[in-house]
C-alpha cells in the first residue's frame, strides 16, 4: 500500500539526504539511491493520484532528479549532489503540501 511505500521512501530519503549533506556519502549510495529510485516508481505505479495532472508531474519530476542523484553518485559527481539532494527534496515537499491525504 502507498503509506507503507511512502515510509519505507522516507526512510531511505532521510539517510541518502543526511549522507550528502554531511559531505560523505557511504560506499553504497549509488546502490541504494537506484533502490529508492525503484521504490518511487513502484510507490507511483497504479497510484489513482496519478490521474491528477500535478500530481503526476510532481511524480514524475522526482523520479528524474533522483535518477539524476543516482547517476552523480555512481558517476563521482560531488560537485552535483547537493543541487540534487535540494531538487529532490524541494519536489517531495510540493507534492506533499498539495497532495497528501
Amino acid at each position: 500500500a502507498l503509506p507503507v511505500l511512502m515510509a519505507e521512501i522516507d526512510e531511505s530519503w532521510s539517510v541518502l539526504k543526511d549522507e550528502v549533506r554531511r559531505g560523505r556519502p557511504a560506499g553504497d549510495a549509488a546502490a541504494r539511491s537506484a533502490a529508492l529510485v525503484d521504490l518511487l516508481r513502484v510507490a507511483f505505479d497504479g497510484d489513482a493520484n496519478m490521474e491528477s495532472d500535478s500530481y503526476r508531474a510532481l511524480a514524475d519530476q522526482v523520479v528524474v532528479q533522483a535518477t539524476a542523484l543516482e547517476h552523480a553518485l555512481r558517476n563521482d559527481r560531488f560537485d552535483r549532489l547537493q543541487s540534487l539532494v535540494d531538487a529532490v527534496g524541494a519536489s517531495c515537499t510540493a507534492c506533499h503540501r498539495q497532495h497528501r491525504n
